[in-house]
């Protein structure tokens, strides 16, 4: 850094945050965002771990990287900005600072969905409603009831067959319908009731079979 120097002992060596990567430098440069140097002398920088990022230049410790947010992770190191970190996705949430892959994604619970994605808790999920369910870990949404089915209430992970005597005409259904009067179901899972053949009767709701009628009746 002075001119007419006559020995190396003039050298100043590049300070904990520099570095000098080229012979006959006259100043030390700032390491550059994404990395630090701990060391005085240093012809090279170290990249900040993965789940982390330093947004500066001249950093001096890897204690001055930043942590990826809650609900992200950042896979790659030497990142310099937040815009690094990567949301989780729709279905899981992840819970902790720093995550560096999304093997830290945890996710949401069978019953349960995660419909949008960056999710930095289990409070996020949303149990499936009556008339849906979720059977896997880790869903983006909830599946209606299929025909024949239905769910009763909240958080269910399997639809239930309607019973003998009911049935479900459409999809998403909270409950299953009596067979009316003059009509029977005879099997579960039934989306229509069948109406009593000529010679029998169904006087009541939520029949399973037909009665026969007495002769002369």
């Amino acid at each position: 850094p002075v001119s007419g120097a006559s020995s190396s002992t003039a050298a100043i060596l590049a300070p904990p945050g520099t570095y000098i990567i080229t012979t006959g430098a006259s100043a030390a440069t700032p390491v550059p965002a994404g990395t630090f140097q701990p060391s005085s002398g240093a012809t090279l920088a170290f990249q900040t771990p993965a789940g982390t990022y330093i947004p500066v230049t001249g950093s001096s410790s890897s204690t001055s990287a930043l942590l990826a947010p809650v609900g992200t992770y950042i896979p790659s190191m030497g990142a310099t900005s937040s815009n690094a970190a990567i949301p989780a996705l729709t279905g899981t949430y992840i819970p902790v600072t720093g995550a560096s892959s999304s093997s830290a994604a945890i996710p949401a619970s069978i019953g349960a969905y995660i419909p949008v994605t960056g999710a930095s808790s289990s409070s996020a999920a949303i149990l499936a409603a009556p008339g849906t369910y979720v059977p896997t870990v880790g869903a983006s949404a909830a599946i209606l009831a299929p025909i024949g089915s239905y769910v009763a209430r909240s958080g269910a992970s399997a639809p239930t067959l309607a019973p003998l005597g009911s049935f479900v005409s459409n999809t998403g259904a909270a409950s299953a319908t009596p067979a009316p009067v003059g009509t029977y179901v005879s099997t579960a899972g039934a989306s229509s009731a069948t109406q009593a053949p000529v010679g029998s009767y169904v006087a009541n709701m939520g029949a399973s079979a037909a009665t026969l009628a007495s002769p002369g009746t």
